[in-house]
């Protein structure tokens, strides 16, 4: 009966233990674009797990695209939180705690707490904004997958598998479906990367590990409001194509499972916050980007090099300023 319905059979205890041992770690692009909304200790945490699998890891070109796609845009989001949430305060504090009339037992020791916190959204806002400029984690990323991004359809094969995910949403048949309203070619994102995935372990014979953020049922199969792991589809399709496992974590249960596979030393508060920002966020956190062929991804360059295109990042935000779209303060130069 397992032969038979494989989908909706875990691996067992074994299974899991060769699977993390040597199965090829895959990554979506919301996860890497969740390191801008993490605190620094839980990125760290997830950025040096992904660098001590950093052999076996690997990137859809897809998903590669979206990354480079939607990064900036993240940033930006994310200087927006900073923003909205000083300006809530900042209105609190004026308006309503230094009114004596409105609230005479408020101590200076309360309003100095706010006022504090008030700074810190403000610094937090500036550390932003110095990303549009310079970005760290974009560097780590970079050298991360060196090598390890895999080659874009070319125009012949992205037709083949537009018509192909039509006709799957049309069944319902996993991933994708729930992107469906969405224009085409962008619509067609979650496949053309699952695609790229299943083309990967076929040619190279191997087991994969899928870390993602994404939380839609067209990836996981929900049962009265909890998962219980990938779609069953998903599972069956990957061992039609090849003799290997396939599993699914989203961010959170990857690092917390790193410390009973890897042997990982792991922060509990860096699984919870991960957790928390993912059960936060809506269910389309990241915008998928076009599907279109596109140049290949530029390549990429270590750790101790700026990032191919930093020129054009830094021209795209000064033009913002120019249209007053962001106020922000150039960092001076290093």
């Amino acid at each position: 009966m397992r032969d038979i319905f494989a989908g909706y059979y875990a691996p067992s205890e074994e299974e899991f233990a060769q699977l993390w041992a040597n199965g090829r770690i895959v990554v979506d692009a919301n996860v890497l674009l969740t390191v801008y909304g993490l605190s620094p200790v839980t990125r760290d945490a997830l950025l040096q797990l992904l660098e001590s699998l950093r052999e076996r890891l690997w990137i859809p070109y897809q998903f590669a695209f979206e990354y480079q796609k939607n990064r900036m845009e993240k940033i930006l989001e994310q200087i927006k939180h900073y923003e909205d949430a000083h300006k809530a305060l900042r209105a609190i504090l004026e308006e309503e705690f230094r009114s004596r009339t409105r609230h005479p037992f408020v101590s200076e020791t309360v309003e100095l707490g706010l006022e504090h916190i008030c700074n810190a959204l403000l610094d937090g806002k500036i550390e932003q904004e110095k990303l549009l400029f310079s970005d760290p984690y974009f560097a780590r990323v970079t050298e991360l997958f060196e090598g390890k991004v895999g080659g874009p359809y070319n125009e012949t094969e992205l037709s083949q598998t537009f018509e192909t995910a039509r006709k799957r949403f049309s069944e319902r048949v996993p991933p994708g479906f729930q992107d469906a309203d969405k224009p085409e070619p962008a619509r067609f994102g979650d496949y053309v990367g699952w695609r790229q995935i299943l083309d990967f372990a076929v040619k190279n014979n191997t087991s994969v590990i899928l870390v993602t953020d994404d939380s839609k049922d067209d990836w996981w199969r929900k049962e009265r409001g909890k998962t219980f792991g990938p779609r069953p589809e998903l599972i069956a399709e990957f061992q039609r194509c090849c003799s290997g496992l396939f599993y699914m974590y989203p961010s959170d249960r990857f690092l917390a499972l790193s410390e009973r596979y890897l042997g990982s030393i792991v922060d509990p508060s860096a699984v919870s916050e991960l957790k928390e920002r993912r059960e936060s966020e809506p269910p389309r956190e990241v915008i998928k980007a076009s599907a279109a062929p596109l140049p290949d991804v530029p390549p990429m360059k270590t750790s101790s090099s700026i990032p191919e295109g930093e020129a054009e990042e830094k021209k795209l935000a000064t033009d913002m300023l120019k249209a007053g779209d962001l106020t922000v303060e150039k960092p001076e130069e290093e």
